[in-house]
């Protein structure tokens, strides 16, 4: 007896909104003319008190906060004319930019019944995404969004074999891709059409300028032209045994993945003004006094790696009231590596024995590359004892399920993504290296004019006598990392108070222990005083008094920024859930849950760019609630089929609809105080304010450019310390919302049935606003500036045959 069936999806969605306002500072009219005093009066500063402006030539105040223009920078003239134009006395511009993406889904399924004790199964989805980047010329602005064209496939074919009455096999293979082009709007400009010289440009129409501390963004980090493409293989098979008593159940799981990229990040450059050098973001940019400067070469890899797990698991009814699953599942740490070799280490004591890499000659002492004695594909150790095991219990104390009790345990190994370490394999030199400038200030229209060795882009392909360019950002792995892990627990009481309503209570507990985030190991030291009549430290030589340059200056000039992935911190999360739910009946169904929790960590994963931690020495001094931490959570969802009468035609047409409200609200997200300038002058960039008052928050009502948080809470970290804020200490408004899903089927022909539905996110419209503005170098402090998202809808259909 063989029995098939198949279906075929089509969703398609063209979503056009203006998304929530956002706002930037940019030069007035005024500003433009050389006149700074309104814009640095008491009227455009958080604070009410006026802003010294100086000159940032000479570091001497302004008279009456004014400057000749024809000291400003040409460039930085030229990008003016692409900036919005306001009225507003404080530079204030509120735009939006505007989305335009295109979804179109296609998902294919065949299910063959070859006889009762074999069946096979195929599925295909297809799914094409774009999303239009924009460019207009009267507001550079919307250059904030990339452009994407997403391609994503998958493919399972999967296998049944009920080889007796007590024993399942099930075996699956499954293919999976996911291409993605992404990239600026084709009528941008680079730097070279604004007049810069002497400079590289990879790529003709990106452009990414940050003008940080109340001023505004041109571009961003993931706006950049790249083409990045993941493919991966799995296979699996499960075996399922019953055994008097036990069901046993044991398999293996092989996936195989291959991430490739070419990302142009920044071989145009990053163009980054702080307000350094006048104390006012936009006049620094003016006059083109940029605090630090980036560029890189094309950034490649192409990426392997293996995951493998093994698992064994027996679920023991012990009696009919006491149920007891015990599991244990082998996950070795197989690193990834880079097919063609690419990425470095850096070895302490291999720099302080002068000891130069083999592979490349050139390179600075300590770099070591595949190749050099001990050093593996992967830069670091495999980790084979990673086993898992897990523990829970079940207990009914009357038999009947009224009543149910369940506590459980479990350790868990995390399989890092090939995303978190590649930078190692794509920035380190001489493969796509990124040259990162602090020792400012450098030239806007010339960033390379006062650099030793003048521009060092665009670089030779790499060979055993490359050069290595100065001032080089390097990510590492250390040798022997841990895989990150954690440990789950938890205990719940269901109770079934009545046929369709249930009430349960769950206590939730984890900890995760090794999870990577990137330190900086390199980072300048503070030396007090004054050496030949000016300040020992200043900005202008964090490059020579980084820990290696002072170690040994020939060599350490080859390396500024130096991240290494710190596997030594963890997060706990501790909570209480509550929930009731209808089962379906009466033609509807209803679940509420409310979450009290707590969630207290470092850092969470990141991509290993740059060091996250305020001080570099003192990793537990990020100690605080985690960047995702909602203390209170609460959502509502029903679900009501409709129907009216007994036939008819007002029956037919308003019968049968499902309705499905979704409330939510959860408490605001933490916020990370900054004090927006390198005070402590390690060349970090982490640095966070002291706090100098009681007061938090002034009560005022949410809304956009509201006051949120006290502009009088914190002072500037004073020169050579770190502040005494807390790490996320502040803290934004809470989110509410409801979404709304009205969905019905029709019946077309007996075989044939055609289901459509329309959605609405934020269907009441509600603003839900973000968090302040926490640079407390910004005028702006302590502003709301951006909302979420508005109401969006969107309605698809789907034909199953």
């Amino acid at each position: 007896m063989t029995s098939s069936s198949s279906s075929v999806d089509f969703k398609q969605s063209d979503i056009r909104q203006d998304p929530s306002a956002s706002n930037a500072f940019v030069p007035t009219a005024a500003a433009l003319g050389g006149d700074f005093s309104v814009l640095d009066g008491p009227g455009c500063q958080a604070k009410g008190v006026t802003r010294v402006v100086n000159d940032p030539t000479t570091g001497l105040p302004l008279p009456n906060n004014q400057i000749s223009p024809t000291r400003f920078d040409p460039a930085a003239v030229a990008l003016a004319k692409y900036l919005p134009q306001t009225l507003n006395p404080c530079g204030k511009v509120s735009y939006g930019i505007p989305v335009q993406s295109n979804e179109s889904q296609y998902v294919g399924r065949v299910d063959w019944i070859i006889n009762p004790k074999h069946s096979i199964y195929g599925r295909y989805l297809l799914d094409d995404y774009t999303l239009a980047a924009f460019f207009d010329p009267h507001d550079i602005l919307v250059t904030s969004t990339s452009g994407n064209s997403e391609r994503a496939q998958t493919f399972v074919l999967g296998y049944t074999n009920t080889i007796n009455s007590s024993t399942v096999n099930s075996a699956h293979f499954t293919f999976g891709r996911v291409r993605n082009n992404r990239g600026p709007n084709t009528s941008g400009v680079n730097a070279a059409a604004l007049g810069a010289t002497n400079l590289y440009q990879g790529t003709g129409d990106f452009l990414q300028v940050a003008v940080n501390n109340g001023g505004f963004a041109v571009g961003c980090g993931t706006c950049a032209l790249g083409i990045f493409n993941i493919t991966s293989y799995q296979g699996a098979d499960d075996m399922d045994v019953l055994l008097g008593k036990h069901q046993l159940a044991f398999g293996i799981d092989l996936i195989r993945t291959r991430d490739t990229q070419n990302n142009h990040y920044q071989d145009d450059g990053v163009f980054n003004f702080s307000g350094q050098y006048s104390n006012d973001p936009l006049l620094d940019f003016l006059t083109g006094k940029m605090n630090s400067f980036s560029q890189s070469g094309p950034q490649l890899n192409d990426l392997r790696q293996t995951v493998f797990g093994l698992y064994v698991q027996d679920t023991y009814h012990m009696t009919s009231k006491v149920v007891v699953n015990l599991g244990l599942r082998w996950e070795p740490m197989l690193p990834l590596y880079d097919h063609f070799n690419r990425g470095s280490t850096f070895s302490q004591a291999a720099f302080n024995a002068g000891q130069v890499s083999q592979v490349y000659v050139n390179a600075p002492v300590g770099s070591l590359f595949y190749g050099d004695p001990g050093i593996s594909k992967s830069f670091t150790d495999k980790r084979l004892a990673n086993f898992s095991p897990r523990l829970g219990i079940v207990y009914n104390p009357d038999g009947r399920g009224r009543t149910t009790f369940r506590a459980g345990a479990g350790l868990l190994y995390d399989s890092v993504g090939t995303f978190i370490p590649y930078r190692m394999v794509a920035q380190n030199p001489p493969f796509g290296p990124q040259v990162t400038l602090t020792n400012g200030p450098y030239q806007f229209s010339n960033p390379w004019a006062t650099v030793p060795g003048g521009n060092p882009f665009p670089l030779p392909a790499p060979g055993k006598n490359v050069a290595f360019p100065l001032a080089n950002a390097e990510v590492f792995l250390p040798p022997n990392i841990h895989s990150p892990n954690i440990s789950q627990w938890n205990a719940s009481v269901q109770h079934l108070f009545s046929d369709n309503w249930i009430f349960s209570a769950s206590y939730l507990g984890n900890r995760t222990s090794h999870l990577w985030i990137g330190n900086e190991i390199n980072p300048a030291v503070y030396i007090p005083g004054t050496c030949a009549g000016k300040p020992c430290s200043s900005t202008s030589n964090t490059q020579a008094r980084r820990v290696l340059s002072l170690a040994n200056p020939s060599a350490g000039q080859y390396y500024s920024q130096m991240t290494i992935a710190d596997d030594g911190i963890g997060a706990n999360y501790n909570a209480l859930l509550t929930s009731i739910d209808h089962r379906f009946a009466h033609n509807y169904t209803f679940l509420a849950n409310y979450t009290w929790s707590k969630c207290l960590g470092i850092a969470p994963m990141s991509s290993l760019g740059t060091g996250v931690i305020q001080n570099p020495y003192n990793v537990r001094g990020d100690y605080g609630p985690c960047t995702y931490d909602v203390p209170q959570l609460f959502n509502a969802s029903i679900v009501y089929s409709s129907q009216f009468g007994h036939g008819g035609l007002v029956s037919h047409l308003l019968s049968n609809w499902t309705i499905a409200p979704l409330v939510r609200y959860q408490s605001g997200l933490p916020v990370n105080p900054v004090s927006g300038k390198d005070n402590s002058l390690t060349g970090v960039g982490n640095d966070r304010p002291n706090v100098i008052a009681n007061t938090m928050y002034t009560g005022a009502s949410h809304g956009l450019f509201y006051q949120y948080v006290n502009p009088n809470l914190y002072t500037a970290n004073p020169t050579g310390t770190f502040g005494d804020a807390s790490h996320n200490s502040l803290r934004g408004p809470g989110y509410f919302d409801v979404d709304l899903a009205i969905s019905r089927e029709f019946k077309l022909r007996e075989w044939m049935t055609l289901r459509a539905r329309v959605e609405a996110f934020n269907a009441l419209n509600h603003p839900n606003f973000n968090g302040p503005v926490s640079n407390i170098s910004a005028s702006n402090f302590g502003q709301i500036t951006t909302a979420s998202d508005p109401r969006i809808m969107q309605a698809s259909m789907k034909l199953v045959f």
